[in-house]
């Protein structure tokens, strides 16, 4: 896929209201698998509400083009802290990145465990967007395998595979 420069990333809900989005990405790196996306301190973020603000910390956002989550890896102090969207895959379109966020999330910090989060937020907005069972049973089975991947350290909870991600980013 051809990308500019820098690209945009929009986060949509299930009914089509534009949530979020950022400014200033960069694709890092492509691959059958997923996208990498570098956001810096000059990315600028805008929410739903227009209220804006800018990312503080590196962050590398991996979006899998077959599973249903991406993933923000927070780097600081030499950390990872890993913050999941069960969302749909992505697709691209005028320079923009775009899925759609289901509301459920899972958080894994340095010595924590993880942390599954917006558990009511997601059930809440499946009965008031009218989410499809399919798409319900989806998004649930999405979630226990992101849980097979943390509980096996794989892919994105491979601390060896996230430094050498960061390494392409300091070159």
């Amino acid at each position: 896929m051809q990308y500019k420069n820098f690209i945009n990333i929009q986060a949509y809900k299930y009914n089509g209201k534009l949530y979020r989005q950022w400014s200033g990405c960069k694709i890092l790196e492509e691959n059958s698998e997923h996208v990498i996306v570098n956001m810096n301190k000059k990315t600028k973020v805008m929410e739903k509400n227009y209220q804006k603000w800018t990312i503080r910390e590196q962050v590398l956002w991996f979006f899998h083009k077959k599973h249903f989550f991406n993933a923000l890896i927070t780097i600081k102090n030499d950390c990872f802290y890993i913050y999941i969207n069960l969302a749909s895959p992505y697709f691209f379109e005028e320079n923009t990145i775009k899925y759609i966020d289901f509301d459920l999330d899972i958080k894994v910090y340095p010595g924590k465990e993880c942390n599954i989060i917006d558990q009511k937020e997601f059930f809440l907005n499946a009965k008031k967007m009218n989410y499809p069972n399919e798409t319900i049973d989806l998004i649930l089975d999405e979630l226990k395998y992101v849980v097979g991947l943390y509980a096996n350290g794989k892919y994105i909870f491979n601390k060896k595979y996230l430094r050498e991600v960061k390494t392409k980013i300091e070159k």
